[in-house]
């Protein structure tokens, strides 16, 4: 399935980053869901959003700016993980 999901399927990375996250395997739910939240489908704002809610898990907050500085992620964050982000850094 990994080799299908960046050619034809690229539904394929959102189904992959649930079966990662099911299966607790953090690192793997990550990257798939961040493949995933790249393509515009109707996956898309589900695979932003368990992305965001991962690395928020992980207090990765380096990552999370990063995506927060991101147009294609900034409408995927709840306000208060956005205000907190900015206050802190800010």
């Amino acid at each position: 399935l990994e080799s299908l999901s960046d050619q034809n399927y690229p539904l394929v990375n959102s189904y992959l980053g649930n079966v990662y996250l099911d299966l607790k395997d953090t690192l793997n739910a990550i990257e798939f869901f961040r493949r995933a939240s790249l393509v515009k489908d109707p996956h898309q704002a589900e695979s932003a959003e368990n992305l965001i809610g991962l690395l928020n898990a992980q207090n990765d907050e380096k990552e999370l700016l990063s995506l927060l500085a991101q147009d294609n992620y900034k409408n995927f964050f709840s306000y208060q993980l956005a205000s907190k982000l900015y206050f802190k850094y800010n």
